[in-house]
């Protein structure tokens, strides 16, 4: 997963970052639509990557017969998450992937998340091997899939830890090596001025 030490910096300000409005806010209004569309169900939500936890949170409002629980390998954000008011359905856990070994999930959330791990094809056979049988995984996240993507990526990448944004053909492609079944590509239109940002989810068979 991300290198923690630059979102220890960021955490503290990541709800005031202009991103928040044309970004993030209207990314997790279109993941919940999604759920309460394709995992009206679904009991057992982890989202990797959850940063200050806004998303999670909004999905065990959502979901409140729901268990919900948000990982992250930033002290800095888990300790952010934790500062408002508790939710009886739901756990912040500082840690990676491995932090929820042995633990089974009917969905796995990463949103905006995914183009920082470091070795994706080890993330997706982590969170193959973390789903129920016919569970989802729903990334929701920045992509590369022409000139204009790749040249706002180089002025993003000076902000944050490494990062690598992946074509949705790419992201489709691991997501297959992994044995999980694609069954959504579908664009995020957030503005003309954004640089492409899909939702790519997959089923374990």
């Amino acid at each position: 997963m991300p290198s923690a030490a630059i979102w220890d910096f960021w955490a503290p300000r990541y709800h005031r970052l202009f991103v928040q409005r044309y970004v993030l806010e209207p990314t997790r209004r279109l993941v919940l639509d999604y759920l309460d569309e394709h995992a009206p169900a679904a009991r057992r939500i982890c989202d990797v990557g959850c940063g200050v936890g806004q998303l999670a949170r909004e999905v065990a409002r959502w979901r409140p017969e729901a268990r919900v629980l948000g990982i992250d390998p930033s002290p800095a954000m888990i300790a952010c998450a934790g500062e408002l008011p508790p939710m009886t359905n739901l756990i912040f856990r500082f840690g990676s992937l491995d932090a929820v070994a042995g633990e089974s999930f009917d969905v796995i959330l990463a949103t905006h998340a995914f183009p920082y791990f470091p070795d994706k094809p080890a993330a997706l056979r982590r969170i193959h091997d973390l789903l129920a049988p016919g569970g989802l995984l729903v990334l929701a996240q920045a992509t590369g899939e022409n000139a204009y993507d790749h040249f706002i990526h180089v002025f993003l990448k000076l902000a944050v830890s490494p990062v690598e944004y992946l074509s949705t053909s790419e992201l489709a492609a691991l997501l297959a090596e992994a044995n999980l079944a694609v069954t959504c590509i579908t664009p995020l239109l957030l503005s003309c001025v954004i640089p492409s940002m899909f939702i790519v989810t997959a089923t374990l068979p």
